[in-house]
């Protein structure tokens, strides 16, 4: 994957990121960072979405070792759930972040 790295505003670089990487000077203490290909928000987005991704529908369940329901990955997934799915993303925009946090918290210890 290219990235666009911009060392000033006439220049522009095209950098990898192994390259970017690279330029990381190891005796700046202070730097941290995470690679974790989209992990996190995936997290995010099946703790706060659990109860409308698991939600009972005909089909998408057939036995008792899917790990998720067959429509997952399909242009089905969203129609199927569009009231729950319009429903909770209403709720997490309105939400306050003591909510969001009491929220992530009770699905991770009730689901996982």
């Amino acid at each position: 994957n290219m990235y666009n790295y911009y060392k000033d505003s006439i220049r522009k670089f095209y950098i990898s990121k192994r390259e970017i990487v690279g330029t990381i000077d190891d005796s700046d203490k202070d730097w941290n960072g995470l690679h974790c290909e989209g992990g996190v928000l995936f997290m995010l987005f099946a703790l706060f979405l659990w109860d409308c991704i698991f939600i009972e529908l005909p089909y998408v369940f057939q036995t008792y070792f899917q790990d998720s329901p067959l429509d997952l990955l399909t242009e089905s997934f969203y129609p199927n759930r569009y009231d729950s799915l319009a429903s909770r993303l209403y709720d997490i925009k309105t939400a306050s972040n003591e909510q969001l946090s009491d929220w992530l918290t009770s699905s991770f210890n009730n689901n996982y």
